[in-house]
């Protein structure tokens, strides 16, 4: 399968209604990490620019490396008003980039790439003594919100595995991708805990990987019962998935 495609139709659902990442990542990661706000940083497989933005935000100038065209255009869309971003058609394995990043990031990502080919390209774009960050928003897996989410999509989604299947907590591919880079790696675990309104509740469905397209059998079904756990777990219009943002660095 072609990975880059994967997201194709669910752009909009993705900067819709995935998870931002919390202030205390930032925090960590620019004080505690010591990111220079002078470095340049790669960020690989930016999506529709969640992490990227962040960046940003904090002052950085960011090439935001992204195979996917529909992806990457609502990322120019809405991030182009920054003077420090740049959009790059690339991907982890190839790039583009000509010149030495400082950094280079990985939030929600690392899972979809050929890890070799990305170690290869780790090497030949980052400068000495750079950083390399690899980030997850994983949900908790035994909170009872996300067992019931798990039974309704073993139940209709054929392409449902589990959630964080990509990339579990503490992979060993994770720590094989640093050691194979004569690189230690630092963990750190920030609480994210993610709230939906009922719409963004079923537009995080939908912009999942195994999520089903409109027309597909089960769809319709499938939909009923995330709209059924969203009531049964709701209070006041809201319910809250306990969730973690992970950093490896």
């Amino acid at each position: 399968m072609d990975n880059t495609s994967l997201y194709t139709t669910r752009g909009t659902s993705y900067e819709s209604a995935r998870p931002g990442y919390p202030d205390e990542l930032m925090h960590y990661l620019y004080e505690a990490l010591h990111f220079d706000k002078a470095n340049a940083i790669a960020d690989v497989g930016s999506g529709t620019g969640k992490f990227t933005r962040l960046l940003l935000e904090w002052g950085s100038r960011v090439y935001a490396v992204e195979p996917n065209a529909e992806m990457r255009k609502i990322a120019e869309k809405k991030l182009s008003v920054y003077p420090g971003f740049h959009s790059v058609d690339g991907t982890a394995s190839d790039t583009g980039l000509q010149e030495k990043v400082d950094v280079i990031t990985a939030a929600q990502a690392f899972h979809w790439f050929d890890q070799e080919e990305f170690e290869a390209e780790c090497r030949r774009i980052l400068a000495p003594g750079g950083k390399v960050c690899l980030i997850w928003n994983l949900r908790v897996p035994d909170s009872e919100i996300t067992c019931a989410c798990r039974e309704a999509f073993h139940t209709y989604c054929p392409r449902f595995v589990d959630f964080n299947i990509g990339m579990k907590e503490d992979a060993p591919q994770i720590f094989a991708f640093y050691e194979h880079l004569e690189m230690k790696c630092e963990k750190a675990v920030f609480n994210n805990p993610l709230r939906y309104d009922e719409a963004h509740f079923v537009e995080r469905y939908l912009s999942s990987s195994y999520s089903l397209s409109e027309g597909e059998e089960g769809y319709e079904a499938c939909i009923r019962r995330v709209r059924e756990i969203f009531q049964r777990f709701s209070v006041d219009g809201i319910v809250t998935v306990p969730n973690q943002a992970i950093c490896y660095a």
